[in-house]
């Protein structure tokens, strides 16, 4: 029998539709719907076992959040961010809060440590919803809401598959992304937002999986709000986390290789992602500069000190640059992830170049311990605040790739080795039970691409490029400390050979059944 039309596929890609046991509606709407409530309590169980979650793929190249719990409090109870007080255990009311701003302004603070200074204000956001759940600030968590997302986008995952007839492909990969043992650490073992990259692919891929068929699409209105909502979406996790943004790159090019389709009708939706994008960041924009206004204005009539010092929108983009370089050549001076070396190199220019005041700084502590943004010493200074700081890292940088392209080039193929071989073996886990299979399907992935080419199977091979951006972080700024793990290219290599091996199993017991006739 040949592929169904619909999905373009002259290999084993069409599986279900194949076999006359799920043509039938109910039993579709059936396998539906139970394979959605099978997602949901499989991905309990991890929620239920999270202590025991085993850690051994984790994130170690960045700290994340950073106490950003702290402002939970008066964001919860007052609306006010950033905003936190030094006094241990307060009242959980709003009372107790609004009665501390009257009384107790002296122990307001609008930032901790260095936790909003550089960026990403939406993590603090990430609380309120079990705030919300159990009316109160106390012991915040977003372990919960985290866990909710990647159920969400799993369910969404295998409906969207359901919908092309393509059940036990998409069955394959949501058991093998979700049972990837990074992921889970990350979501349901780690209060921080290291999930949010593979959470953020697959929910985006399970959105553009009408557009990546070889016929036609029809552009219903629900596929024209297919780029809003993602340009929404991406620039709202962008104030939470920067990585996972770029998998707007799949969606635009998505859209520009749009199967037959009139190129007006691929350039409307590749504009109604941009614009949305773009405006959704000038609305998020809008709304942490009125929050903070607010909050130094309150913090201040309450007889506090806000924090007077710089902020970035979101991290530093050379100094994270500058540092990768040393992960596998210190030729030219590069130290192997290390924030102190970045500003060792930097202050003798700023002091010689800029005539720029230098904090006292030990250089080798991340702060200074002597010099301070406030007469109160309440927020310290950093070194990576000085003025010019980022631009002499990037004339560093930015000469040292343009005089040396060969020398860049071996770090980027190296990264690249690296993004294939270091990821997550296939794994099948249920709560606290979980078996490892040994193979790493990284470098089986550039064959497998091949093979599908060479077949012309154009829906499988989109949906293995679909989430190639995830290693954007390994290959252009730094390939160690678990930022490999970020992909999941290897796991859907894994789902895809397994429903090539179930339909060449299934379509030899059917050619066998007829000869036997």
């Amino acid at each position: 029998m040949n592929t169904p039309s619909t999905t373009g596929l002259p290999v084993a890609a069409a599986l279900c539709r194949q076999r006359r046991f799920l043509r039938s509606k109910r039993v579709r709407a059936v396998s539906l719907f139970v394979g959605c409530g099978l997602i949901a309590m499989w991905q309990f169980s991890f929620l239920v076992a999270r202590a025991r979650v085993e850690p051994k793929y984790k994130m170690r190249a960045s700290s994340g959040m950073y106490e950003v719990d702290k402002f939970t409090y008066f964001l919860y109870y007052t609306g006010l961010y950033p905003v936190a007080t030094t006094i241990a255990g307060p009242p959980q009311s709003k009372e107790g809060a609004r009665e501390i701003l009257k009384t107790r302004g002296d122990t307001l603070l609008t930032e901790w440590g260095h936790t909003t200074r550089y960026g990403d204000l939406g993590k603090a956001l990430l609380f309120l919803p079990v705030a919300y759940l159990k009316g109160s600030a106390a012991s915040p968590s977003v372990i919960p809401f985290h866990a909710f997302l990647f159920t969400l986008s799993l369910i969404l995952l295998y409906a969207g598959f359901w919908r092309l007839h393509l059940e036990i492909l998409g069955a394959a990969a949501v058991l093998f992304v979700g049972s990837d043992p990074f992921q889970l650490f990350e979501v349901y073992g780690n209060p921080n937002v290291f999930g949010w990259p593979i959470t953020t692919a697959i929910l985006v891929l399970a959105l553009h999986l009408p557009f990546l068929t070889r016929l036609r699409p029809r552009l219903t209105p629900f596929l024209w709000l297919v780029p809003v909502i993602t340009g929404v979406a991406l620039s709202s996790v962008r104030q939470i986390r920067t990585e996972p943004v770029a998998i707007i790159l799949s969606a635009a090019v998505c859209y520009l290789f749009l199967s037959r389709t009139p190129w007006t009708k691929r350039l409307a939706l590749l504009g109604l992602l941009v614009s949305s994008f773009l405006a959704a960041n000038k609305t998020w924009d809008a709304y942490f500069d009125f929050k903070l206004k607010q909050a130094e204005r309150i913090v201040r009539e309450a007889g506090g000190t806000p924090y007077p010092g710089p902020r970035d929108r979101f991290h530093m983009f050379w100094h994270p640059i500058w540092c990768g370089l040393g992960d596998f050549d210190t030729k030219y001076g590069y130290d192997l992830w290390k924030d102190q070396s970045a500003a060792n190199y930097a202050f003798p220019i700023l002091r010689e170049k800029y005539k720029v005041k230098l904090p006292d700084w030990d250089g080798n502590s991340l702060v200074s311990k002597s010099d301070f943004w406030d007469e109160g010493r309440k927020y310290y200074k950093t070194p990576y605040e000085i003025p010019h700081y980022d631009e002499v890292l990037r004339g560093k940088v930015v000469h040292d790739v343009t005089h040396d392209p060969l020398w860049f080039a071996g770090i980027l193929a190296r990264r690249m080795v690296h993004a294939l071989r270091d990821t997550t073996p296939v794994s099948l886990a249920v709560g606290n039970w979980r078996i490892e299979f040994p193979v790493f399907l990284g470098f089986a992935f550039v064959p497998l691409v091949l093979f599908l080419l060479w077949m012309r199977s154009w829906l499988l091979l989109k949906v293995m490029l679909f989430t190639l951006p995830l290693s954007c972080t390994s290959i252009l700024v730094y390939a160690l400390r678990g930022t490999t793990y970020y992909a999941i290219f290897n796991l859907l290599t894994a789902a895809v050979l397994l429903a090539l091996i179930l339909e060449a199993f299934l379509r030899w017991k059917d050619r066998r059944t007829a000869n036997n006739d």
